[in-house]
């Protein structure tokens, strides 16, 4: 019985196995035969237009054979619509080469969004799927391939298509005349360009016709198959930028002897305006959406090496033609800055003016003290520091009631209205307190205590250049790097119709073009070392004697020697900034220009208030304030920064026009206020200022101010950090402005020298304002809108608008140092006794 199961089950198994390869045949031959009897093979003619209709059961096949002749392209265009192709059960075109397969559907999504039903696609020449035959010459033996197009779809309903294959002209570049494209989004185009012998670089400049601006992909890739040519891909090799008019790439024999140029359109023009209008509604009835660019393709060679040293030589030819100028000037003793001294007896006079009090009596002094002058006045090497309201000068010491000290040192009021009483011993006090201040009055502190004071300036600066230039540096080629290993040309704002690397760094133009800076503000250091050892030299063969009144103003030189560094790192926070320029890293090109306007107006303010100055620390402390709150403004813009910056500076143009206006004698703390309504009560709300020369010209300053800090957040300009800087900048003018008309109405004179400077110095910032507004960049934009504004060189092929405004900025600075430097030359031989303080 088992034997018979065994058997039967046997049987059983046999006959189903049979059966079913009997049902895989018959499946299999019909197959076979659908296949054969739906697929549809058709030999096709390059340039002309086929058309049929496809579904699940139906296939087109075309079949394209060609011959590539020497110097003839094999790049073939294939355009295929279909007006009835749903997202469902899309239209999928199919192109199989001898080295690679191309494949799209229709309709064609793009950004997985909007739908074309009209596309083309330029197939990789066979050519270039080797990379030993892509860095050969086109001139190659003849190549015979053939092309297989397949036209499915899943549909059950039959979808219709029309195709087009046809060979691309002038598919390579080799001409300077400009080459014309039709564009869309789902059509893109590439060409082919390879670098003749003899050229470095070339300059690729693609320029849209109007009025079809729309946001496009311009991209440089390398030579190989398959192209980045579709939006979704072109990202991801070689280099590209965004571009609605205008754009141009730099290419070097070192990136790419051999390339492609691909040109696509974006389907909505967001990327390039940072806003989108309401688009059409798109259906399927349409044969596509009517978004089609036509641009003009131009490929020119630019500067070679030669080119390259001429222009830069040009350019360190032309500073250093300061210092040649500078040496005749020296050489003709123009630029002396020497003084005599004034005769043993000058300090009587001095000391008499300290004997009487405003109303002509003596003043009584404790019982053998010396007289108020008689200690050591003026200075060479020094740096003044003192705060309102601080200690008594270390060339008096006595031992005052503090209470007395505390009363006269808080006085704000004028000198005619502070009675002194005999119990006033603080000889500083009673000095300031004066009618008419001369320097003599306010350079009373001792040598050794002002040396050592003054150079905290000149260190500090130091230390801050080395400690705020080194993460910047690291900053910008780290952003520099970053470019370089995507080939978004997006993250930088260069000029690049003007644009000529070298290396790594793409827009080297506009990074040596800020040597100017370095260079002139080595030759004004160098200048300000002759003037102090003069004046050293001059003081050591002629030692004043004990109670002589020295010339001139305080020789004082450490502000200028930080001011001379801050040019010099302005010019290479300046070069930093364009080696990556972007609105974040714009701070970076104007944070020492802060400390230039600061360090001006600190300067000025020392040549006739030495004792009563700010220490380096408070003074670059202030400055760090301000950088910082110039960061803010431009990390986070808002009506809420332009407030607290408006209420800062009326809050520090009132301070400082107190500070100016008081000659130091004034205090910012609670007693303040009792002592305004003192002075209310006895004078009234409205009374005849003391010095009413000084007092106009502050109300100007300050109403000047008032109406900056105003306009500020009602405008709000994109540009934070430049409208901050302007205002730095304006006050600094302004000062200047009011210490030259000060000296004129003094009877002082201003040298023929310094006028010299002072009309160079307007006339370069005139240029330079002029340069600045032309400038080939506009950050404020997005990056395909800034280079709508971008200028071609026009200074020896190599420089631009901004390059020369990095150049006359550098001369306009220069000219303004020297106008401050040579301000007070005309009293280098007056006593200090007859020199007013304003």
């Amino acid at each position: 019985m088992k034997k018979y199961l065994i058997c039967l089950s046997v049987v059983v198994y046999y006959f189903f196995l049979v059966s079913w390869l009997l049902s895989v045949a018959a499946t299999a031959s019909s197959a076979l035969s659908r296949l054969a009897q739906n697929t549809k093979e058709i030999d096709g003619n390059f340039g002309q237009e086929y058309s049929g209709q496809v579904n699940a059961d139906a296939t087109d096949i075309y079949h394209f054979n060609y011959t590539r002749l020497e110097n003839e392209t094999d790049a073939i265009r294939v355009l295929v619509s279909s007006r009835n192709a749903v997202e469902k059960y899309p239209l999928l075109v199919v192109i199989k080469q001898q080295l690679g397969v191309l494949s799209w559907q229709i309709p064609l999504l793009a950004e997985r969004i909007y739908p074309y039903w009209h596309t083309g696609r330029t197939l990789c020449p066979t050519i270039n799927y080797r990379a030993e035959d892509a860095n050969s010459s086109l001139s190659n033996a003849t190549v015979q391939q053939n092309i297989y197009m397949e036209i499915s779809s899943a549909s059950m309903n039959s979808t219709q298509y029309t195709l087009t294959a046809s060979p691309v002209r002038d598919f390579f570049i080799n001409r300077t005349q400009p080459l014309y494209l039709n564009v869309t989004p789902s059509m893109p185009q590439y060409v082919e360009y390879l670098m003749p012998e003899g050229i470095d670089r070339v300059l690729v400049q693609m320029r849209a016709l109007e009025p079809q601006k729309y946001c496009s992909y311009f991209s440089v890739q390398p030579v190989q198959c398959p192209v980045a040519d579709l939006e979704s891909e072109l990202r991801i090799e070689g280099i590209y930028q965004t571009v609605t008019s205008k754009g141009a790439i730099v290419v070097t024999r070192s990136q790419y002897s051999r390339f492609y140029v691909v040109i696509t359109v974006k389907p909505v023009d967001f990327f390039c305006h940072a806003m989108e209008d309401i688009q059409p509604t798109i259906n399927s009835s349409s044969a596509y959406y009517d978004r089609v660019k036509q641009v003009e393709l131009l490929i020119i060679p630019t500067l070679d090496t030669r080119g390259y040293l001429l222009a830069i030589f040009a350019m360190v030819g032309f500073f250093l033609g300061f210092y040649v100028i500078t040496c005749g000037l020296l050489a003709g003793n123009i630029l002396h800055g020497r003084c005599t001294r004034s005769p043993a007896t000058g300090g009587s006079k001095v000391l008499n003016e300290l004997e009487k009090d405003v109303e002509g009596e003596p003043i009584p002094r404790p019982e053998g003290a010396e007289p108020a002058l008689r200690g050591k006045s003026g200075h060479d090497d020094a740096t003044v520091e003192e705060q309102p309201g601080g200690s008594r000068d270390e060339a008096v010491g006595n031992d005052d009631d503090s209470e007395v000290i505390r009363r006269a040192s808080d006085s704000s009021l004028e000198s005619l209205d502070v009675d002194f009483v005999q119990e006033v011993e603080d000889d500083k006090n009673i000095i300031r307190s004066k009618g008419q201040l001369c320097v003599g009055d306010l350079t009373r502190k001792t040598r050794k205590r002002l040396s050592k004071k003054d150079r905290q300036y000149r260190w500090s600066m130091i230390t801050i250049c080395i400690f705020y230039g080194l993460p910047v540096a690291q900053l910008v080629v780290t952003s520099q790097r970053a470019l370089h290993d995507t080939g978004n040309e997006d993250l930088c704002y260069y000029n690049f119709a003007c644009s000529n690397p070298v290396g790594m760094v793409v827009d080297f133009n506009h990074v040596i073009s800020n040597l100017g800076y370095v260079l002139l503000g080595i030759l004004f250091i160098l200048l300000v070392r002759r003037r102090q050892r003069q004046r050293s030299a001059a003081r050591h063969a002629n030692p004043p004697a004990k109670g002589d009144v020295e010339n001139g103003v305080p020789a004082q030189f450490e502000l200028y020697y930080a001011t001379g560094l801050a040019l010099m790192m302005e010019g290479l926070m300046s070069a930093s900034y364009h080696i990556c320029p972007s609105y974040s890293n714009f701070q970076f090109d104007t944070s020492f220009m802060y400390l230039i306007a600061g360090l001006g107006m600190l300067k000025i303010y020392q040549n006739r208030h030495a004792d009563v100055l700010p220490n380096a620390y408070m003074a670059y402390a202030f400055f760090a304030f301000i950088i910082l709150v110039a960061m803010l403004g431009v990390v986070y813009a808002s009506i809420y920064v332009w407030i607290t910056f408006s209420v800062a500076l009326i809050i520090v143009s009132c301070m400082l026009s107190a500070q100016i206006y008081f000659i130091g004698r004034w205090k910012l703390d609670c007693g303040m206020f009792g002592r305004i309504w003192l002075h209310w009560r006895t004078h009234g709300v409205i009374s005849r200022p003391g010095h009413v020369d000084r007092f106009v010209l502050l109300l100007m300053v300050i109403v000047i101010n008032w109406t900056l800090a105003i306009m500020g957040p009602l405008w709000q300009p994109m540009d934070f950090a430049s409208y901050m800087l302007a205002c730095f900048l304006a006050n600094l003018m302004l000062y200047l402005l009011f210490y030259s008309i000060m000296k004129l109405f003094h009877g002082e004179r201003i040298s023929r020298l310094t006028i010299l400077f002072a009309l160079g110095a307007l006339l370069g910032w005139g240029g330079s304002l002029y340069l600045f507004f032309q400038g080939p960049i506009n950050w404020r934009l997005t990056p395909s809108l800034s280079r709508e504004v971008n200028k071609t060189c026009f200074l020896l092929d190599f420089y631009d608008q901004h390059d020369v405004w990095h150049m006359v900025s550098a001369v306009s600075m220069f000219f303004s140092f020297m106008t401050m430097f040579t301000l007070d030359d005309d009293l280098l031989n007056t006593p200090r006794d007859q020199i007013p303080v304003f």
